[in-house]
């Protein structure tokens, strides 16, 4: 659902990874993983019944952005799109993590009223 602020996010993120591989000369992984990246935030998008796995499927992007700085770190190579394109992506990521960590707090509290 397109509707609700973490899909919004998510898209956000998504986009921003994808643009990565495009516009940045870094090495092939860290272009593979900026896709992979971008690929599970795009899944993400679609999981809006399981919000369990999407938060997981967040921490997962979060942790691929934060591998591939720890590769650009490596590789001694800090051109500007590389590092601010994956810097906003992690933030929408995690924006998105707790957007749905606070709908799924919202529905565990209906469930206890009922």
């Amino acid at each position: 659902m397109i509707q609700r602020v973490q899909s919004l996010y998510l898209i956000v993120a998504a986009v921003l990874l994808a643009i990565v591989p495009l516009v940045t000369v870094v090495a092939v992984a860290g272009k593979a993983l900026a896709g992979a990246a971008s690929l599970v935030e795009f899944i993400t998008i679609f999981l809006y019944n399981n919000r369990k796995l999407q938060m997981r499927l967040c921490l997962a992007a979060g942790l691929l952005i934060i591998v591939y700085f720890v590769l650009l770190a490596v590789g001694k190579a800090f051109p500007a799109w590389a590092v601010v394109l994956p810097l906003l992506s992690l933030v929408g990521c995690i924006f998105a993590f707790r957007a749905v960590r606070a709908d799924e707090r919202l529905v565990r509290s209906a469930d206890r009223i009922r």
